[in-house]
């Protein structure tokens, strides 16, 4: 009989794994806490602020994540076996899969919740910008992942119990029909010794009596025919049977494996999804500023997403190059580059910019410009003009250097 003592040392069960009773703790923490950090931010603000919450909430996501632990270490699928102690109950083994599943999930959400709320607590948000890291978004991609491996090994499991089941079915069906077929096999073989004997009396009474009797013993004879028919065709039936369940259970197969390639698919359309999302987008121009004396500047404009590790390398068609580093780039901000005077230049050159970033996820991108610059000179080799080609802003042609995962 369960104790407190023994539900303590097995959290999973009230005497068996397949039971549900550990949900009920974590819903009446959770429901607690919930209303006392209501109250509290209701009647005392100042002594329920933010840290304060943060840290209720963190302390019980690590009792979620330490009594989920607690619950898959206690569960235990002996506790489906019948009383012979060697066969699966399938109703419980499928319970027992069930309630293994849900404690998976209660795990599942105990560590992304403590994750993002530890993330929180110590105060890294504030440091890193809402903008370059969503962490809400992450935390729950994280869960989603994790409870749909979870429920896909579920599915795996509960497939295999109704296979098992299936096959027990068949083995029993296959023991009943031997048996009949036995009985029946000695019932008549019983039969026609009875009626051997029986006309043997009357041979020796009469001859009459033997005539009938001999009448009587193909009657028999036939039944037996009959029923030696009967059975081939249940024998027929029952091949067919298997066959059938055979078939069936490919079909379940290639359905499963046409599920994975799905999810295979939807994973990959997710990753391109989150790679246009933060993807940085590079606009490029050349520009000459000075009265006296004339300098070239590169401006680099970013119109996507945040970018990291920007650096700039200018090449002439002489091969002269000119290369500038810096920390990153904003979304929506422009980085200018002083090349120096146009004296270090022809009057007439093809420059090449390449722009090396990458986006917040660490995949790193080429981005290529092709620009011509031409200067005009006056009096005694002054600059009158400096035209570029294109005159405005160029959107760099970008190349991703890291290959689109499968």
């Amino acid at each position: 009989m369960a104790t407190k003592r023994t539900y303590l040392l097995r959290p999973g069960s009230i005497g068996r794994s397949t039971d549900l009773w550990f949900v009920l703790p974590p819903v009446v923490w959770w429901s607690g806490l919930a209303v006392a950090l209501a109250l509290g931010r209701e009647f005392d603000p100042e002594g329920f602020g933010t840290n304060e919450v943060v840290a209720s909430l963190l302390g019980g996501s690590i009792a979620l994540v330490l009594w989920a632990v607690a619950v898959l270490r206690s569960q235990s699928e002996k506790d489906a076996l019948r009383p012979d102690g060697r066969t699966f109950d399938h109703v419980a083994r499928h319970e027992f899969w069930r309630a293994r599943t849900i404690a998976w999930g209660l795990l599942a959400i105990g560590i992304a919740a403590t994750g993002l709320l530890g993330f929180l607590w110590a105060g890294l948000a504030s440091v890193v910008p809402q903008a370059d890291v969503p962490f809400v978004e992450l935390a729950v991609l994280v869960l989603t992942l994790a409870l749909l491996a979870v429920f896909a090994r579920y599915n795996s499991m509960t497939f295999r119990t109704d296979g098992d089941r299936l096959i027990d079915r068949l083995e029993e069906t296959s023991r009943i029909g031997t048996a009949a077929r036995l009985a029946e096999t000695e019932r008549l073989v019983g039969t026609f010794a009875s009626q051997t004997d029986r006309l043997v009396a009357k041979i020796e009474a009469q001859s009459l009596a033997m005539s009938e009797g001999l009448a009587g013993i193909a009657v028999k004879l036939q039944n037996v025919a009959d029923a030696i028919q009967t059975q081939a065709r249940i024998a027929s039936e029952a091949r067919a049977a298997a066959e059938q369940a055979a078939e069936l259970q490919r079909q379940a197969l290639q359905q499963a494996a046409d599920r994975e390639t799905a999810r295979v698919a939807a994973e990959r359309r997710a990753a391109l999804d989150r790679i246009e999302r933060v993807r940085p987008d590079i606009r490029i121009q050349m520009r000459g500023q000075g009265v006296l004396f004339h300098h070239l500047y590169v401006d680099v404009f970013n119109a996507g997403m945040d970018a990291v590790g920007l650096r700039v390398r200018v090449t002439t068609g002489r091969g002269t190059m000119s290369e500038f580093a810096e920390p990153g780039i904003r979304a929506n901000t422009p980085r200018s580059f002083d090349l120096g005077d146009v004296g270090g230049f022809e009057d007439q050159e093809q420059f090449t910019v390449t722009a090396l970033v990458s986006d917040v996820d660490g995949n790193p991108y080429e981005c290529v410009a092709r620009l011509t610059y031409q200067r005009e000179r006056g009096f005694l080799g002054r600059t009158t003009g400096i035209r570029f080609t294109p005159a405005d802003w160029v959107r760099a042609a970008m190349r991703a250097l890291r290959p689109i995962p499968a």
